[in-house]
């Protein structure tokens, strides 16, 4: 990753918390700060903030998707951990 783009992220995630120091009540902004987890891939933090989203905003569509693309991820990481709990071989 270049020294931009983690400088922008930088900068994003300041905004955003400045954001929410003025309102922590807006979906938007727990949307974008859960666009900006999930491309950190800190899945568990974007979780978070989709499903705030969804919570303040009901019809949020966007929340909606990128919620079922963190827990769809979350679930197939899950499935290949349980699975190679149960094809392991006995030692």
């Amino acid at each position: 990753m270049s020294s931009y783009v983690k400088q922008d992220e930088a900068r994003i995630e300041r905004l955003l918390l400045e954001a929410f120091e003025r309102d922590t009540d807006r979906s938007m902004a727990h949307y974008a700060m859960g666009v900006l987890r999930r491309s950190q891939n800190r899945f568990a933090e974007a979780q978070i903030e989709f499903e705030a989203a969804i919570a303040l905003d009901r019809n949020d569509v966007l929340a909606m998707i990128q919620l079922g693309n963190i827990l769809s991820r979350l679930r197939a990481e899950c499935l290949q951990v349980v699975s190679r709990v149960y094809w392991r071989e006995p030692e």
